[in-house]
């Protein structure tokens, strides 16, 4: 819903944090979210999504002798209000980012065993879009890696051997096509430039040595600071 807003405008988190914050609220107000308890404190929480820029993670709980029907039916509820909550913003779930994961469980024995999916009422769930029909995306086990925010996880949060196989991979096929370096000495400044075309930037402290605040009057103390300026050109931010 920020698209007319870039990442590097100084006005996105602003605009993020309010928009979103509205957009929880009255997620929430709808009856959403799933129900915690912390083991420490015992504090009852109800946690409904979380947001970082353009990915958002939504959260479904089921009650005591709600059935898988019941608890399927909750969550395409849910799915529905999001999207036109986030398409009343401006913006759209993008179907290709969109997955669910889903532990649905049973007793026997006395233990605790999660059902498989396919043995599910419901395989898809559907997505409201924009423009067009509903899109439908995948429901898979929490046992499942999916890619999300640059990494690949499962619900269960244990570690993934397709997450390590995909960075050895991206370590191989990555290629360093220029490089520079800028060395400075005691007592020397670099004036604000541009990282044109960066995608990688980096500093190393060899020596740190001790400063003190020259108090000037009508300036700030930002000796050894490294600040960022950044500006609406399109792979370029300046230091």
């Amino acid at each position: 819903p920020f698209s007319s807003l870039l990442q590097s405008s100084g006005q996105a988190p602003w605009t993020f944090l309010c928009v979103s914050t509205m957009m929880i609220n009255s997620y929430k107000t709808q009856g959403h979210g799933a129900t915690y308890m912390s083991p420490i404190s015992l504090a009852t929480i109800k946690l409904a999504a979380a947001m970082f820029v353009d990915d958002t993670d939504l959260f479904f709980s089921g009650s005591r002798g709600m059935t898988d029907e019941d608890f399927l039916s909750m969550v395409q509820e849910g799915i529905n209000d999001w999207a036109r909550t986030v398409i009343s913003t401006g913006g759209n779930i993008k179907i290709v980012k969109s997955h669910a994961k889903l532990s649905v469980t049973r007793h026997v024995r006395g233990q605790r065993v999660t059902k498989n999916i396919k043995s599910l009422p419901v395989q898809t769930f559907t997505v409201p879009q924009r423009s067009g029909p509903d899109r439908p995306i995948d429901i898979l086990s929490y046992r499942t890696g999916k890619k999300s925010l640059g990494v690949i996880f499962t619900g269960d949060g244990k570690p993934m051997r397709e997450h390590t196989d995909w960075m050895a991979t991206k370590g191989k096929t990555w290629q360093m096509q220029s490089i520079w370096t800028v060395h400075q000495y005691e007592n020397e400044y670099n004036p604000q430039h541009n990282h044109s075309h960066c995608q990688i930037s980096a500093v190393l402290y060899l020596k740190v040595p001790a400063m003190k605040p020259r108090n000037i009057p009508g300036k700030r103390d930002k000796d050894g600071e490294i600040e960022f300026t950044f500006c609406q050109t399109d792979s370029i931010f300046t230091t």
